[in-house]
């Protein structure tokens, strides 16, 4: 990782993409990226643009199923504490896309923002649910939905033997408040 990002300068809003289900929206959206310029990376474990650390997100403005921040082996997450995996990696920065399919044709990019996620507040509430989860897996836990606290929990994907950790959208919601929080008190105070 080389910088951060601290907005985009071009205006995505207006932008139509597919259908968000199976991910089809972000496989759009990091392409539409992709030709502006910016470097997508294929490597799944770690964010989409490797330069600045990001995760590229889009998401249906209404939506109120949990959010996938990444997947692990049972395995993995049982050998590897929260600040080592791709899933703190993957919350560090994003940019998160939010459509609408009731103002436009078709699933439309109607606010486009980075999201710093990296204050040490953020990652605490973060660690601490990746932690609760990975002690219950390590103590013989193998459910399909694990909880860990209020600001995620791992779900089994398809039978395999690997989780995703998920973030409910009401505490994605208020992630996101904290983080614009967290710039505003940044910009005046720092």
């Amino acid at each position: 990782m080389s910088g951060r990002l601290t907005g985009i300068k071009k205006d995505y809003c207006g932008t139509v993409l597919p259908t968000n289900v199976h991910g089809q929206a972000g496989v759009a959206f990091e392409a539409v990226l992709k030709q502006d310029g910016f470097e997508i990376s294929s490597n799944a474990t770690g964010p989409d643009i490797e330069r600045f650390g990001a995760e590229v997100k889009t998401r249906k403005i209404g939506s109120t199923s949990a959010q996938t921040i990444g997947r692990l082996s049972a395995s993995n997450i049982k050998t590897t504490p929260f600040e080592f995996t791709s899933i703190c990696k993957k919350i560090q920065q994003q940019i998160r896309a939010k459509t609408d399919d009731s103002v436009y044709i078709g699933n439309t990019i109607v606010e486009c923002s980075v999201y710093d996620f990296s204050s040490k507040h953020i990652q605490d509430l973060l660690k601490e649910a990746y932690e609760v989860c990975r002690n219950k897996l390590i103590a013989g836990d193998t459910s399909n939905y694990i909880h860990g606290t209020k600001w995620g929990f791992l779900e089994r994907e398809n039978e395999k033997k690997a989780y995703q950790f998920r973030i409910s959208a009401s505490a994605f919601s208020q992630l996101e408040r904290m983080a614009k929080a967290a710039k505003n008190y940044n910009k005046f105070f720092e």
